[in-house]
């Protein structure tokens, strides 16, 4: 005798299994392309409260060392420090600050897990942010130094318009080393990992996402300066 409804075996016909195969891979293309634009929100967001705390704990250096910023490797013939160096860990305790997630370089050489600094062991750590501004010097032989690093606040004339930080990248980078502490010199030297964007904080303190395009113009229409303004003399 033929099977009565209610005793036929449960199961999915091939037409079925292949339509939500298809509603399945659907829902897939749109889910992944969204997703991975909200981790890297997340990455640019933290990366922006990064560079936040950076400049404070640059702040909180100024106000103790008679308002001028931290010295750094290439200013003013500054050989063995680096800006980073003299926040972490005095005005900056801890290291990851000075990391962005999306910074996947590895190291050239020998990494080391720690370095000493006044008699103190450090953990070692990624560094993926710079101070901006070219080092050198002009046609007439001239020193130029447009880092705000090691130099007073007071010489500053447009702190909403000099970058005092910016992302970058490199495999040199780390906490215990001094080696590209003048990077990024240029605009082109800044790595703009979130969706083509960079954070950039300001010397006043406010913090900015922008394109190499929308930095450009910015700095062509003399909105923002890469350095900060009126320090090129030493």
């Amino acid at each position: 005798m033929p099977l009565s409804p209610t005793l036929r075996p449960a199961g999915f016909t091939l037409i079925e299994l292949l339509t939500v195969i298809a509603i399945i891979g659907i829902l897939a293309a749109i889910l992944v392309p969204v997703v991975g634009r909200v981790r890297s929100s997340a990455a640019s967001a933290a990366c922006m409260s990064n560079l936040r705390s950076l400049h404070q704990a640059t702040m909180l250096y100024v106000e103790s060392n008679r308002g001028y910023f931290p010295p750094n490797y290439g200013s003013n013939g500054v050989t063995n420090t680096t800006w980073w160096k003299e926040l972490f860990p005095a005005y900056c305790s801890s290291k990851d600050v000075f990391h962005c997630r999306t910074d996947e370089t590895g190291f050239s050489g020998t990494y080391k897990e720690t370095w000493t600094r006044n008699g103190r062991t450090l953990p070692n750590g990624k560094v993926s942010y710079g101070a901006t501004g070219h080092i050198g010097t002009d046609t007439n032989g001239k020193s130029v130094d447009f880092k705000a690093m090691g130099k007073p606040l007071t010489r500053i004339k447009r702190p909403s318009a000099g970058i005092l930080y910016t992302e970058k990248q490199h495999a040199d980078l780390r906490l215990g080393e001094v080696w590209y502490g003048n990077h990024p010199r240029w605009p082109n030297e800044t790595t703009f990992p979130h969706h083509n964007k960079a954070g950039f904080v300001f010397v006043d303190g406010h913090v900015k996402s922008m394109s190499k395009a929308e930095l450009d113009a910015a700095i062509a229409a003399k909105a923002v300066f890469f350095g900060a303004a009126d320090v090129a003399a030493n």
